[in-house]
């Protein structure tokens, strides 16, 4: 299934910038590093999206589901609100569906179409997905924050002898492994 993501305006990191700043030791009311910091914060997110499925921080989904009614696997959990469902007509325009036609299951983040395939020529859901940034599962949180520090200590992509950065790849790993959808 094909999905666009888009951020929610004012949503916050999972990591907020003091808790990073304790992580790799940084110096509380310096600011000399913050925009380092805070990429490094987005990308240990990223990173761990990457390999679980999941929206860390909330988002905002647009999918466009085959038609059929088999149960269909979506894009990005954990899934909150469905904003709306809509069919394309053959004239391309959407029309929104009512919700007795389709159903979501949040906690397996899958999607049902009953009636799919009649007049329409595709479908769009729009959901919200993702967590609250306190409600982050506490593993992927440790996994940010040993990304973060790893990250802020090793800025180069190669050092001579190190088995440091392995170690550390494969323990987020494992960590990331547990909250993997089964999809991913």
């Amino acid at each position: 299934m094909f999905a666009t993501r888009q951020a929610v305006t004012g949503a916050e990191e999972p990591i907020d910038l003091e808790e990073a700043k304790t992580q790799v030791r940084a110096i509380q009311d310096v600011d000399d590093e913050d925009d380092l910091i805070e990429q490094i914060i987005a990308a240990a997110r990223e990173y761990c999206e990457n390999i679980t499925g999941r929206a860390l921080k909330p988002c905002k989904i647009v999918a466009y589901p085959e038609s059929t009614t088999e149960r269909q696997r979506l894009p990005w959990i954990p899934v909150g609100a469905v904003e709306k469902m809509e069919r394309r007509l053959e004239t391309g325009e959407y029309q929104e569906i009512d919700a007795a036609e389709y159903e979501v299951d949040p906690e397996g983040g899958t999607l049902r179409i009953f009636a799919a395939g009649s007049e329409a020529t595709g479908y769009r859901l729009t959901y919200q997905a993702g967590y609250a940034s306190k409600d982050v599962p506490p593993l992927i949180r440790q996994a940010m924050l040993m990304l973060i520090g790893h990250w802020y200590q090793n800025r180069e992509s190669v050092q001579i002898g190190a088995v440091a950065s392995i170690e550390i790849e494969l323990s987020t790993r494992n960590m990331l492994k547990q909250y993997k959808a089964w999809w991913y």
